[in-house]
């Protein structure tokens, strides 16, 4: 394998969508590790949205955990620009974004 040929695949449109998917992949699986202890940090916010003083600080408190998992609504940290590869994709993007638009109206209206 030459640079040549490493250089030929990085033009190539199929090779990058490839890749791009391949990367999404790992996120998507990171995310995914991160969700699943969600409801500990949900009890952990809970818990300090119940005890914090100030009201700022329990909104906040559950800003942060949302971001940390991957459910506030920009994420775009998460994806790290990486745009969906496919139209379902782009819908379930879209379904996953008003679920977290919903949770987090509901997390702070605690």
């Amino acid at each position: 394998m030459t640079p040549q040929t490493i250089s030929e695949w990085h033009h190539s449109p199929d090779f990058q969508a490839a890749l791009n998917a391949l990367q999404m992949d790992q996120l998507e699986a990171a995310r995914t590790a991160l969700q699943a202890l969600a409801r500990d940090a949900a009890r952990t916010l809970s818990d300090v949205m119940h005890n914090a003083d100030s009201h700022e600080t329990r909104r906040r408190a559950a800003l942060d955990i949302l971001e940390m998992t991957g459910l506030a609504a920009d994420t775009t940290r998460f994806a790290w620009g990486i745009g969906s590869q496919t139209p379902q994709a782009v819908e379930k993007d879209a379904r996953r974004r008003n679920r977290e638009a919903s949770l987090l109206d509901e997390l702070v209206g605690l």
